[in-house]
């Protein structure tokens, strides 16, 4: 008797076993397909991220060579920036032309450090 008793237990036991064993290869394979969807996802992101860095250096590129060639003309005609003041327009005209800060605020009367400050502030347009 008690071995027959035991014999129940035991099947019983491998019977919950087996059911253990089946739930957890499937968990295990519904965890590899979940894994191998998430590398497909992140692979496809990491390629169009990679699309878009291209296109925005490609953008910026483009950008540069136009401030390049847009401040070259800047200080060379004061029409670019009718809605400054006289004074800092000559003050860029005069250092498009290569003139020192001293002798720039000699020759217009005005204070180095407002001819410091105005080419501090246009400094992009001087290069």
């Amino acid at each position: 008797m008690t071995l027959i008793l035991v014999a129940v237990i035991l099947r019983f036991v491998f019977k919950g076993y087996y059911r253990f064993l089946i739930e957890a290869r499937k968990i295990y394979q519904d965890l590899t397909q979940l894994y191998e969807k998430c590398q497909e996802i992140s692979e496809s992101m990491v390629r169009d991220l990679e699309d878009q860095i291209t296109q925005g250096k490609n953008i910026l590129m483009s950008l540069e060579e136009k401030i390049a060639c847009a401040s070259k003309d800047f200080t060379k005609n004061t029409s670019y920036y009718p809605t400054l003041p006289t004074k800092e327009k000559e003050i860029l005209k005069l250092a498009g032309q290569g003139l020192s800060i001293k002798e720039i605020a000699r020759r217009l009367g005005v204070e180095q450090d407002r001819v410091t400050f105005v080419l501090q502030l246009y400094k992009d347009f001087l290069a």
